[in-house]
């Protein structure tokens, strides 16, 4: 048995499997930038979360071995994780079976991150709250994001109105910061803006500019049928 501090004992057995979901969170989500206030808020509800799932997930594998061998629940109690005792009570020893659980929630904590992602990307918190008319917002990311993301957003005209050139073309990939947009696209048409006389074909482009400075258009599908 390892006697540790209590600060540090919390540290690695809450945070721990909440920073592997948080770290998948956000390389794979779409999200506003975090500070480091939330990245330590996040990190510490992930990883509660992890061990509130593991603890539902062992009631449940308790749950149907009762019912399957023995027939009878009434026996079946709750499983207390070690790590409340920690969380509440300020123990601050590790042993084998807190270490199997800080390992069982981290392996949850991935599970848990990848549905959070899911979520995040699809905004299906936003469209329930906005199914219901509790908010208007749409998400927390930009409307660059949004716009780009929207459903059947596939064939789109990019106006530089600065260069006089229009791109019409397939979106690949898109990303921006606070300083600028970055856009590629693939089967490219390039038309002169004033008089949308075409210039030249490329099977792909890379674009950047400050953020504004595009005009993003989508081009309905039977609109690009028909030019064709």
């Amino acid at each position: 048995m390892t006697e540790l501090s209590s600060i540090s004992v919390i540290i690695l057995v809450i945070f721990f499997p909440g920073i592997i979901s948080v770290l998948l969170v956000d390389k794979l989500a779409v999200h506003s930038k975090w500070n480091n206030f939330k990245y330590t808020l996040y990190a510490f509800s992930g990883g509660i979360l992890s061990y509130f799932f593991y603890e539902i997930l062992c009631y449940t594998y308790k749950f149907f071995y009762y019912y399957i061998y023995t027939e009878n629940t009434n026996k079946l109690k709750i499983p207390n994780l070690k790590i409340w005792d920690i969380l509440l009570l300020g123990k601050h020893e590790l042993n084998v079976n807190i270490v199997n659980e800080v390992f069982s929630a981290s392996i949850l904590s991935i599970f848990l991150g990848l549905i959070i992602s899911y979520t995040l990307n699809h905004k299906l918190i936003f469209k329930f709250a906005r199914y219901f008319n509790i908010t208007r917002k749409y998400g927390d990311d930009s409307l660059f994001y949004y716009y780009l993301n929207l459903e059947n957003m596939d064939w789109v005209y990019i106006r530089n109105i600065q260069d006089n050139l229009i791109y019409q073309g397939k979106i690949w990939a898109f990303y921006e910061n606070n300083n600028f947009q970055e856009i590629v696209l693939y089967q490219v048409t390039v038309y002169r803006n004033s008089d949308s006389q075409e210039l030249y074909k490329l099977p792909s482009i890379y674009l950047c500019a400050e953020s504004g400075k595009f005009i993003i258009e989508k081009i309905p599908e039977e609109q690009f049928i028909d030019s064709k």
